[in-house]
């Protein structure tokens, strides 16, 4: 049964909703009744609705700012009633997208329709769900995020190749791809999730169709998605891996209506360094700022050479992390000590990319900040074009040098966000994407900080660590569907983000004392 929640401050409007039809019949049972938007949001966050009938005009909080307030967590179909067919009611309904606007009283043959329509939505909602968790692709999809991820030994990935029907040996060559959905970064309110999961799901088919038998997409976050080519050593070129990007873009853009930025890897020959292709994928997709959105990023495209990662990356983080500190001083001899090392042994065009690198890196710090990025950096053709023409090794010094020095600036003037508004973020961020598998690394990413430091402040914080408190939260949602919904346990794990029920059964029996069963039972 799909569970509802109706809203109205007069008690004969819920009595009459109640009876306006055999509920049970169509599919849904009435699960909770509130006066008004407070008391709604509080029953949305301790139990499971498919659905909310609200009126507009109630004490507290009324329907208009309660639609407002369950959109910043859920997608989940609303529908608003009232006596009055004021314009402005129905204009801002739309606007939060809400699904009908119906006037009072309500008539059983003009409700009905809808009714029947939004079950079929969520229903079908449902079975997007369950194509994502279950089935071979749900297990290559974990095989192949666990293997760009380094998060399964190479060795192990080859008997995983006949389980989930990926064709490729250790003697092949390999390139992943990071395909960013533009539309995720602004989406439209009145879009509901189950669009939303279209658009994905319309997006990964098309990169299905484009590769082939020549390689793998998996679902890599809530935007993004990965690909993995595989073919023969002397198959997979630059060129080919090149236009096969470039036609999964345009196909994208055509069929599916939405633009996407792809990164592409480096070509790769061994089952170890697919971690490496991937990251690099990565890191060309951190270039978006530069190049632009929707377009394919590599290095060959634009330019950019292959640096010795372990060398960039720790002479750079040496440099933001001073800049973070408010450590101008030290920022600046890190910049000057490690240029003139580095120009010993790098190309022109190496320190041309390792420039690159740094801009996108302080690009993030003054995003974390929240500061105007306008007011440190120019336009990203313009930024891209300063370093790429720069004529001598002393001209690239001094571009990175000002530019540094501008961010130190904008740092100093701005206070610091306190660490309990950073910890609560995260916090916030646990709730909103427990269900997903996510840790540290990638929360520390959303707020653009350094994961070893975010956990240990987390830890001063809470007193508890960001996995303990995340297996906090899960445990508490499954307690909360094992109460309140039908669903079998083993489907509640993979809703509170275990894969591995087996571990989820354990992780509960340690939470709560008892197992899953009994609690339900209970």
């Amino acid at each position: 049964m799909h569970q509802v929640l109706l809203i109205d401050d007069e008690p004969g409007a819920i009595k009459t909703l109640k009876y306006l039809l055999d509920w049970n019949e169509y599919g849904f049972q009435i699960a909770g009744e509130a006066a008004n938007g407070k008391q709604a949001l509080e029953l949305l966050n301790s139990k499971v609705f498919s659905l909310v009938i609200s009126d507009i005009k109630m004490p507290v909080m009324d329907g208009l700012e309660l639609v407002k307030e369950i959109r910043k967590f859920s997608r989940i179909p609303i529908i608003m009633m009232s006596g009055y067919a004021e314009f402005e009611y129905v204009k801002r309904c739309l606007e939060y997208g809400v699904k009908d606007y119906l006037l009072k009283p309500v008539e059983e043959d003009e409700f009905l329709p809808l009714l029947q329509n939004i079950k079929l939505e969520i229903e079908h909602l449902q079975l997007i769900d369950k194509q994502l968790y279950h089935g071979v692709q749900a297990m290559r999809d974990q095989i192949l995020k666990k293997w760009t991820h380094a998060l399964i030994r190479a060795e192990d990935v080859v008997e995983h190749f006949p389980l989930v029907g990926i064709s490729g040996s250790p003697n092949s060559a390999f390139c992943a791809f990071k395909v960013h959905m533009e539309f995720m970064d602004s989406l439209d309110n009145r879009l509901m999730e189950s669009d939303v999961l279209l658009k994905r799901f319309a997006v990964r088919n098309i990169i299905e169709d484009v590769i082939g038998a020549q390689g793998y997409a998996f679902e890599e976050d809530h935007d993004h998605v990965g690909v993995l080519l595989i073919g023969q050593r002397d198959g997979l070129s630059d060129e080919y891996v090149r236009e096969q990007a470039e036609q999964m873009r345009e196909c994208i853009g055509l069929f599916a209506k939405v633009p996407v930025t792809i990164g592409v890897g480096s070509i790769v020959y061994t089952l170890q360094n697919v971690v490496e292709s991937f990251h690099r994928a990565d890191k060309m997709l951190d270039m978006r700022f530069l190049f632009g959105k929707n377009s394919v990023l590599s290095g060959e495209a634009s330019n950019l050479s292959d640096l010795e990662d372990s060398v960039t990356k720790r002479d750079i983080s040496h440099i933001i992390d001073a800049l973070k500190w408010n450590d101008t001083m030290e920022a600046s001899q890190l910049l000057e000590d490690r240029w003139v090392q580095l120009i010993r042994c790098h190309s022109e065009e190496s320190m041309k990319a390792l420039a690159l690198e740094m801009f996108v890196d302080l690009y993030r710090v003054v995003k974390e900040n929240g500061n105007s990025l306008n007011t440190v950096f120019a336009t990203p053709l313009q930024d891209f074009t300063m370093i790429m023409e720069a004529k001598t090794m002393e001209e690239l010094f001094l571009l990175v040098e000002e530019r540094c020095l501008l961010v130190a600036e904008h740092l100093n003037n701005r206070k610091q966000p306190q660490a309990s508004q950073t910890i609560e973020t995260v916090k916030k961020l646990a709730h909103e994407q427990f269900a997903q598998q996510i840790c540290l690394k990638q929360i520390a990413e959303q707020v653009y900080m350094n994961p070893t430091y975010l956990g240990r402040l987390f830890k001063s914080e809470e007193g508890i660590s960001f996995n303990e408190y995340l297996m906090k939260v899960r445990m508490e949602k499954a307690k909360t569907y094992l109460r309140n919904t039908n669903n079998k346990i083993y489907s509640i794990g993979l809703e509170v983000g275990y894969t591995d029920i087996d571990w989820f059964y354990k992780k509960f029996k340690q939470y709560t004392g008892v197992s899953a069963g009994e609690f339900r039972s209970s």
